[in-house]
């Protein structure tokens, strides 16, 4: 299971390290794609940084794993949206109201791509809980 990172510090007003990677943790992600601007660092999930772009590494993920199924989670990264037409890949998007407020007609525009929405409210990223 990939998560694919963003910069939180732009999303968020607050963001909280130690709980994002507890939901991680939560969600089953193996492998931690991070953004380029992203500074995150985790202390148990493998991340990858890599110079390439997320499709390229899928594509040679895939090459190497031909047997294994793919799941994705994002926030609402446009690698979801480019990844949407190729079968056999389950995208999930996560969704809080701090998100929705700000980027609604994006989530609007994704099950209609065949992209999952969960609904992330349960762990809020920001620090009080």
């Amino acid at each position: 299971i990939f998560f694919i990172g963003q910069p939180y510090n732009e999303f968020f007003d607050e963001f909280n390290p130690d709980k994002f990677e507890k939901k991680l943790i939560a969600l089953g992600v193996n492998i931690y794609i991070k953004h380029p601007r992203e500074m995150i660092e985790l202390a148990h999930i493998h991340d990858v940084s890599t110079d390439e772009i997320f499709e390229l590494y899928l594509e040679k993920f895939f090459e190497k794993n031909s047997e294994k199924s793919i799941k994705i989670y994002s926030y609402f990264s446009s690698v979801m949206f480019n990844l949407s037409c190729i079968n056999g890949i389950e995208l999930v998007c996560l969704k809080n109201n701090e998100l929705y407020e700000k980027y609604n007609s994006l989530y609007e525009l994704m099950p209609e791509l065949g992209i999952d929405i969960e609904d992330d409210d349960i762990l809020p990223m920001h620090s009080q809980v």
